[in-house]
């Protein structure tokens, strides 16, 4: 979708305002930021035309003598006189290295802050096996309260998540819904409470374990430039070509992989195939089908998708699923409507309500 149609969300999840400002924060320290630049190498540039000009006029003087004795032709002179012009246009690529330095200690000192900063969660010391993916539930949440900043984003939610179960997370902007996401995914640990799998504490198990237990689709797949058999067996490395040619099928991308030239081997991203926001979404799902973990966060998958896309995603990502734990993450209604329950994080106290449908009309659900 056209970044200006994406616009359209903000005012839908609230967060025009705080938005507006943090662009217009940034851009006024863009401006002051580009001022100072301008004005040191404009400085810079003055200086060296300066000395330039010195020069001419040194040369000439010094020469005009030599030249009067007789110990330099007026050739020779002519051409020392030019010699500080030649020298110019050697020198005045180093107006710009003050403007350069400027930027390189910006992003040093952006990487030594991130360097500096502690992990949001670590391997414990003696990792514990391995949890099965098998037992009910896999993954449990009890009464746990987590948040990045300083207020939790949420309080006291319980969830437990069995093998083929739904959950549908709704919420304004701000509720905790990708909060949930990162807890469930173990990029971030609660404050209070306890995230199980299968009965084993996570904070207890490696990351990585974690992590072949609970997969995640965002709003926004990257797109490698690299084939198409590279970009989809990124979530299993070890999967056959076989095997990718199917799960790019089951994800509805069958049409759009026999199109290309050169099949598997076609290059995507930048000066490559161009990927459409729909056929980036199914590559998320792909990935998503190929490495098999038995319980799926879908974190707004469809968010920057018209209605009529994002509806045909979700239905072909849910199927896809089938059999999987998935918590479908969204701020409007597409795939409500095929989940088992809702948890409304807006509600203040979070509490799931059963999805309720209408067996004689088109399904319908109820959450708040």
């Amino acid at each position: 979708m056209h970044p200006l149609n994406r616009a359209s969300y903000l005012p839908q999840w609230q967060a025009a305002p705080r938005s507006v400002a943090c662009v217009d924060r940034v851009g006024r320290a863009a401006t002051q930021a580009a001022v100072t630049s301008a004005r040191a190498v404009a400085k810079a540039r003055a200086l060296a035309l300066g000395v330039m000009g010195l020069g001419v006029l040194g040369v000439a003087w010094v020469g005009g003598r030599a030249l009067a004795d007789g110990a330099v032709s007026a050739p020779m002179l002519a051409l020392l006189v030019l010699l500080p012009l030649a020298l110019l246009e050697v020198v005045s690529p180093l107006a710009d290295v003050g403007s350069l330095q400027v930027r390189v200690d910006a992003a040093d000192r952006r990487l030594a802050d991130l360097a500096a900063t502690p992990p949001a969660v670590t391997d414990p010391e003696r990792p514990a096996p391995a949890p099965p993916t098998t037992p009910t539930p896999l993954v449990c949440l009890d009464r746990v309260t987590a948040g990045w900043g300083g207020e939790p984003a949420f309080r006291d939610l319980s969830l437990a998540l069995t093998p083929g179960t739904r959950v549908g997370v709704v919420g304004p902007s701000g509720s905790g819904k990708s909060t949930l996401a990162a807890v469930l995914m173990r990029f971030l640990d609660p404050r209070s409470g306890t995230m199980s799998i299968a009965g084993v504490p996570a904070t207890s198990v490696m990351l990585d374990d974690v992590r072949r237990c609970v997969g995640l689709v965002d709003d926004d797949p990257h797109v490698f430039a690299s084939t198409v058999y590279e970009n989809i067996r990124l979530a299993r490395p070890t999967a056959t070509l076989d095997e990718v040619d199917a799960v790019l099928r089951a994800v509805q991308l069958g049409d759009w992989l026999d199109g290309l030239a050169d099949g598997q081997a076609t290059l995507l991203g930048d000066g490559h195939t161009h990927v459409s926001g729909g056929e980036r979404a199914r590559i998320g799902m792909a990935r998503a089908v190929l490495a098999e973990q038995p319980v799926l966060v879908l974190d707004e998958p469809t968010a920057h998708l018209d209605t009529a896309t994002a509806e045909a995603v979700a239905a072909d990502l849910l199927d896809a699923s089938s059999g999987r734990s998935v918590v479908w993450i969204t701020h409007g209604t597409v795939g409500l409507d095929q989940t088992d329950a809702i948890l409304d994080l807006g509600s203040g106290a979070p509490v799931l309500q059963p999805v309720l449908q209408d067996p004689s009309s088109e399904p319908e659900y109820r959450y708040g």
